[in-house]
């Protein structure tokens, strides 16, 4: 499991980030809330959960949090 994801901030929308960590771009869903607590820094931290959706079709998602919960 990946906790966290350091890296450039390339894109921000309400629903979703993308992060660029050592040349590889990161597709993470966020809430409003997220959304709302990231600011338009380049350089971000964001902690992950991943999880594999099964439900007829496999899907991989990654949600990110602007803190750690644990």
């Amino acid at each position: 499991m990946i906790t966290y994801i350091k890296g450039r901030l390339i894109e921000k929308s309400p629903t979703k980030i993308i992060v660029e960590a050592n040349g590889i771009g990161y597709y993470i869903n966020i809430s409003l809330n997220t959304f709302e607590k990231i600011g338009d820094d380049e350089n971000i931290t964001i902690y992950t959960h991943f999880y594999r959706a099964v439900a007829g079709i496999p899907v991989e998602v990654t949600n990110g949090f602007s803190a750690n919960a644990i």
